[in-house]
């Protein structure tokens, strides 16, 4: 195998890798190039020649760029290159390298090949890998609003995620389509095109705010208003690298805008949340494709335990509780008098604590009420308070950590027996069965209609969504007889629920990658089969649900969007699997 040259310089930018050195025969083009370090990688590179008078007629001087992926798929050692080879005619000729080659490093890689660009002879369908390589590099600053064309952008949210990608929104103003391509990308060596998989967006006010600038007006016509953008980019989020947009223009240019990437925070999560208009006609795709991945992501990264204390004590002192119930009290009740009331009339609850989890802002006058009624009805308890406000699956959390009984009885504020007797009735097949999970009654509406009459789960039957709570909204006289025995069910409800404290602390509670409440009960529930518990529905044991006050009122925008992304999420893990 004839000696063809030598490769004196070794260099990689962006993850290309770029060899330099003089070949007798290699031309500008593209060429299949060997390369041999511990193993045999081939590929197909681009090369440029140029002019080496040291070398005479024996050759010229050759940069040849290997793919981006290679370093990446390949994990290649290219400081362990050994040689080159590549085919001419029928034969191969090899390329060895030179005892005093040269490594450069990634800046050293691109201020070369700039250097280098004016001298290079390049075939037109090769000559943007070196444009682009050689070209400007990010320095920390934004250089978009210098550029002479009518291109501007700039970044709305960015949010990144460890292990799942980075979430950006923002606005490129671009008329007359001078930008070809868009990469997000960081000093960590990541890159990555993201344009052509946005979601974009209109932005009206981005269109008069430019409409009076010299450099745009009568460019941006009447109703050209999507110039914003929604896009979410998968990658591993390394730590401490600063990220950017890199704007490639159809003239070469390259332009730079830093993207100030934060990790995800409930503030954050909820402007994720509001930058999607759930009107529009591809909203499903694009809380499929783009928010529903990134939002669930930064939802389990946010802190889990909230800061709580028990705030207040009241009653009598009790002896260690069989049954603690955990009554969450929503935002702006300041009395759970009625549910006490029942407890108080019931002697069998009369040895259950009473685990009461307020929001910040109802604590004083709760924790006053509480005091009163527990003297009153002889009943006695706790108060637990969060450092901010919980949802009802949050508070039940809450309240768990504290609770002295082996049993917990998770009870909304808004749910009362319409008898005596019911506690035990209710955690009587709980431990009938082999692995007691957890065991619900059936949910009136004052009306007599169905809240919750939970659907049969039965061997093979595929999970569906719409059909987890059976009869619902149905009149009460619809419910089978089921002759008193209790029924195993896909999923339960968490407004009354009893089960043992050691399985909900196995379980690990609620999943946290969620935006609300709504879907993270079912979702428990569908866990705790799974993992080998009971859940059964007790027909006979019945309890009135009381109209929520708050959800008279219609829900913030961000909690509307948050639903259906949570529904995209419990389909995403359950729709189709069996029971």
């Amino acid at each position: 195998m004839p000696l063809d040259g030598y490769l004196e310089i070794l260099g990689h930018s962006d993850g290309a890798l770029v060899i330099q050195g003089w070949s007798m025969h290699l031309a500008a083009g593209r060429a299949e190039i060997v390369i041999e370090t511990g193993r045999i990688d081939r590929m197909t590179a681009v090369i440029a020649t140029h002019d080496r008078p040291d070398l005479g007629s024996a050759g010229r001087g050759m940069v040849a760029v290997l793919p981006s992926t290679l370093l990446a798929d390949t994990a290649m050692d290219w400081r362990s290159i050994r040689r080159a080879f590549f085919r001419l005619g029928p034969s191969w000729h090899r390329l060895e390298v030179f005892e005093n080659r040269r490594f450069l490093s990634e800046a050293e890689t691109s201020a070369h090949l700039a250097a280098m660009l004016p001298m290079l002879r390049l075939e037109p369908a090769t000559a943007n890998a070196f444009k682009r390589l050689g070209g400007p590099r990010f320095e920390g600053f934004e250089t978009v609003s210098s550029l002479s064309a009518p291109v501007r952008a700039a970044i709305d949210l960015a949010v990144g995620t460890a292990g799942s990608g980075v979430f950006l929104t923002g606005w490129l103003l671009d008329p007359e389509r001078h930008v070809t391509a868009i990469r997000l990308r960081n000093t960590a060596g990541f890159s990555q095109r993201m344009d052509e998989a946005w979601h974009r967006t209109d932005r009206p006010d981005v269109s008069s705010g430019y409409g009076a600038d010299p450099l745009f007006a009568g460019r941006i016509l009447p109703g050209d208003d999507a110039h914003g953008f929604l896009a979410s980019v998968p990658c591993s989020c390394e730590a401490g690298a600063s990220w950017f947009l890199e704007l490639q223009l159809d003239d070469e240019r390259t332009a730079f805008l830093p993207v100030p990437v934060a990790p995800p925070t409930g503030t954050l999560v909820r402007r994720m949340l509001t930058s999607v208009d759930i009107r529009h006609a591809a909203a499903s795709a694009v809380i499929a494709g783009q928010l529903g991945p990134m939002v669930t992501a930064a939802s389990a990264r946010l802190p889990g335990a909230r800061r709580c204390h028990v705030a207040a004590t009241f009653g009598r002192t009790e002896r260690k509780p069989r049954v603690t119930a955990i009554i969450p009290v929503p935002s702006g009740t300041n009395d759970i008098d009625v549910t006490l009331a029942r407890f108080a009339v019931d002697p069998e609850l009369a040895q259950v604590e009473i685990l009461a989890v307020a929001q910040p802002g109802n604590a004083t006058q709760l924790g006053a009420s509480l005091q009163r009624a527990a003297r009153f009805y002889g009943l006695f308890g706790r108060m637990v308070v969060a450092s901010d406000e919980m949802d009802p699956c949050e508070a039940l959390e809450a309240g768990a950590a504290f609770a002295e009984g082996e049993l917990l009885l998770f009870l909304s504020a808004g749910v009362l027996p319409r008898g005596k007797g019911w506690l035990s009735r209710l955690g009587k097949p709980l431990f009938a069965t082999e692995a007691p999970g957890a065991v619900c009654p059936t949910l009136l509406w004052e009306d007599e209609s169905i809240k919750f009459a939970g659907n049969r789960a039965t061997a093979g039957d595929t999970i569906d969504r719409t059909a987890l709570t059976r009869f619902a909204g149905y009149a009460r006289h619809w419910l089978p007889d089921e002759g008193g025995a209790p029924v195993p069910v896909q999923v339960g409800t968490i407004e009354c629920c009893l089960i043992p404290k050691r399985v909900f602390a196995a379980m690990g509670g609620f999943a946290r990658d969620y935006v609300g409440a709504e879907w993270k009960g079912p979702d428990f529930f569908l866990r705790l089969r799974a993992a080998g518990f009971s859940c059964l529905w007790v027909p006979s044991v019945e309890m009135v649900a009381l109209d929520d006050p708050g959800e008279t009122s219609e829900p913030e925008y961000w909690r509307q969007t948050g639903r259906l992304v949570d529904e995209w999420g419990f389909d995403r893990k359950w729709a189709g699997t069996s029971c």
